[in-house]
C-alpha cells in the first residue's frame, strides 16, 4: 500500500526499514500572493499520483541554530525555505493497511514560532511507526507570515493574520481527520504532541473552540502558556511594517513585499536566540478566546487526557547560546514579584543551599519559562481529565554532562532516536519513554515495564515521574518552590531581552 487516495488526489509514498512514508503532501493551498496573510484554504485537487518521496518547502526563517541531537536522519534539510510550506507527512508501519484503525499521532515542531519544521531532527518518526502509530508531521507559517496581528493594524478584515500559526495546524488535524483512514489510522484516536512552540500550541489547541474534536490525548514537553494581548501583537505588528516599504507606503499592499524582506524586517527586530519569545499568538476573543490556562481551568478541555513535563535545565540552552540571557534575571524576577523580588531569590536559595547564586538564577528562570508554567496547566487540567507530570534528568548522549537536561534534551528519547544507544542505561530509559507514550497513545495512560508505576498528577500531591536512568517517583513537581512562590502567582511571560 505505497499509493493512498486522499480528498484531493492520489499520493504514491515509499517504503523502507519496516516503514511506509508519505512526504510534502499539500494540507491547504500556498499562502502566497492574496492568500498570504489568509486563513488556510483547502488544497487544490491534482490528477494522477502526486509523488510522496520529497518533504515540502520549509516556511521562510532564519536556518536554526539550535543543537541536534547527533542522530543522522533523512530529515528535510535540503528542503527549499519558502512561503508556500504548508505540507504535512504521513508515516506507518509497513504493514498497515487501509482501515486498520491505528493510534495517530500527530507531532508539532517547536522552535519559538520562527523556525523548524515537522521533519526537523526526526525524520518520519519511524521508530514510533513501527510501534504501530501512524505518525504525522507538518510544517506551517512562522514569525510575521503566521502570526502578524494586521487586524489592529487594518481592521476586521485582516483579522485572521493574528492566528494563522494556529489556524494551519487546526487544517492540518481537519485533514488528519478526513484522510488518516486511508493510510490505516484511526480519526477517533489522535494524540496531538508537541515541544517547545509546539508544546505551547498543543496547549492553545486544547483552548481553542474550533479545534475540539480534532484530538483526543495530548503530550506536551516544555511548552507552557504563552500568548499575547492584541495590544501588545498590534504594537509589534506596527513595529515590524515600519521596516517595511510597500508600494506607496500603503499598508493594504504588504502582499506585494516580497517575503524575503518581511523575513528581514523580522530578522531586524530580533533573531537568533532572542527571537525566539518575540512571535506568540494573540488572545484574540475569536479562535483564541483566552488564556490556555484559564481555559483548562474552566474545563475547555475537558475529557482531553494529558501528560506533561518539563526537563531540569530548560534555561541552559539559552544561556549557552547567548550568554547575556542570565544578564535579565534580576529584571524579570522583579517584574514578577515585584518588592518582593529579593525574598523570591532568598527563597530559591534557601531551598537549594548547596546551589550557587548562579545555579539558582538559573533554575528561577527556568521556572518562569517553563515549569511553574508546565505546572500551572497541569493543575487546570487535573480537575478535568487524567493527567500525567514529568520531569527530565537524563543523559544527552554524545554532549559533556553540563548540557544534559537542557530545553528539548527530552524529544531523542520520545521518537526513540536512541533505543540502539550503545550506552545500555540510555537505550533502557528511552525503551522506558517509548512505552509510556506508545501506551498513553493507545490507552490514555502512560506505562512502561521499564519504568516505576506512574501515579496520575493531582494539586495536591503533583506527583511528578523522574525520567532519568534511575527513574522514579516525587512530589511537590519536583520543584519545591512552585508550591511556595509560582502557584498562585499570575504572570503573562513577555521576552527575555528587549526589543531595540
Amino acid at each position: 500500500m505505497t499509493v493512498v487516495h486522499t480528498r484531493s488526489g492520489a499520493v504514491r509514498g515509499i517504503a523502507y526499514d519496516g516503514v511506509r512514508a508519505w512526504r510534502g503532501i499539500p494540507y491547504a493551498q500556498p499562502p502566497v500572493g492574496v492568500l498570504r496573510w489568509a486563513a488556510p484554504h483547502r488544497e487544490v485537487a491534482w490528477d494522477g499520483i502526486r509523488d510522496g518521496s520529497r518533504f515540502g518547502n520549509r516556511a521562510p526563517q532564519q536556518p536554526s541554530q539550535g543543537l541536534g541531537f547527533g542522530v543522522s536522519l533523512d530529515t528535510d534539510d535540503e528542503a527549499p525555505f519558502e512561503e508556500d510550506c504548508l505540507y504535512l507527512n504521513v508515516c506507518a508501519p509497513e504493514d498497515a493497511a487501509e482501515g486498520a484503525r491505528m493510534p495517530v499521532q500527530v507531532w508539532i515542531h517547536g522552535g519559538g514560532y520562527t523556525v523548524g519544521s515537522g521533519a526537523q531532527f526526526i525524520g518520519d518518526g519511524a521508530a514510533v511507526a513501527r510501534r504501530g502509530i501512524v505518525v504525522v508531521t507538518f510544517n506551517y507559517r512562522l514569525g510575521a507570515l503566521g502570526l502578524l496581528n494586521l487586524g489592529g493594524l487594518l481592521g476586521p478584515a485582516e483579522a485572521s493574520a493574528a492566528n494563522n500559526t494556529l489556524r494551519d495546524q487546526i487544517a492540518a488535524l481537519a485533514w488528519v481527520r478526513e484522510n488518516i483512514a486511508g493510510f490505516g489510522g484511526d480519526p477517533g484516536n489522535v494524540t496531538v504532541q508537541g515541544v517547545s512552540a509546539g508544546g505551547k500550541s498543543v496547549v492553545n489547541l486544547m483552548a481553542a473552540p474550533a479545534a475540539k474534536g480534532l484530538f483526543h490525548r495530548a503530550i506536551t514537553h516544555s511548552g507552557g502558556d504563552h500568548v499575547a494581548t492584541p495590544d501588545a501583537t498590534t504594537s509589534l505588528a506596527r513595529r515590524l511594517t515600519d521596516l517595511l516599504d510597500p508600494p506607496g507606503g500603503d499598508l493594504t499592499r504588504l502582499r506585494d513585499v516580497p517575503a524575503k524582506d518581511v523575513l528581514a524586517a523580522q530578522l531586524a527586530l530580533a533573531d537568533g536566540i532572542q527571537a525566539t519569545w518575540i512571535w506568540r499568538p494573540t488572545v484574540d476573543g475569536g479562535l483564541l478566546p483566552q488564556r490556555p490556562t484559564r481555559a483548562l481551568a474552566a474545563g475547555h478541555a475537558a475529557g482531553i487526557p494529558l501528560v506533561i513535563g518539563s526537563t531540569g535545565n530548560e534555561a541552559g540552552l539559552y544561556h549557552l547560546m547567548d550568554p547575556t540571557a542570565a544578564d535579565h534575571t534580576a529584571t524579570i524576577r522583579h517584574e514578577i514579584f515585584g518588592t518582593g523580588a529579593e525574598q523570591a531569590a532568598a527563597t530559591y536559595a534557601a531551598l537549594h543551599p548547596d546551589s550557587t547564586p548562579e545555579d539558582t538564577d538559573r533554575m528561577f528562570m527556568s521556572d518562569e519559562r517553563y515549569r511553574a508554567s508546565t505546572l500551572r496547566l497541569a493543575d487546570a487540567q487535573a480537575h478535568h481529565a487524567p493527567v500525567w507530570h514529568y520531569l527530565f534528568t537524563g543523559p544527552f548522549p554524545g554532549l559533556p554532562e553540563e548540557f544534559w537536561m537542557f530545553h528539548g534534551s527530552d524529544i531523542p528519547y520520545a521518537w526513540g532516536l536512541y533505543e540502539d544507544s550503545a550506552e545500555p542505561a540510555v537505550a533502557v530509559l528511552c525503551h522506558g519513554v517509548q512505552d509510556a507514550w506508545t501506551a498513553f497513545r493507545r490507552h490514555a495512560v502512560p506505562q512502561s515495564d521499564h519504568l516505576p508505576a506512574w501515579p496520575e498528577y493531582d494539586p495536591v500531591s503533583r506527583a511528578t515521574m523522574i525520567l532519568d536512568t534511575a527513574p522514579h517517583i516525587a512530589f511537590d513537581g519536583a520543584c519545591p518552590q512552585y508550591k511556595v512562590l509560582w502557584a498562585d502567582r499570575d504572570w503573562t511571560p513577555g521576552t527575555w531581552w528587549p526589543l531595540p
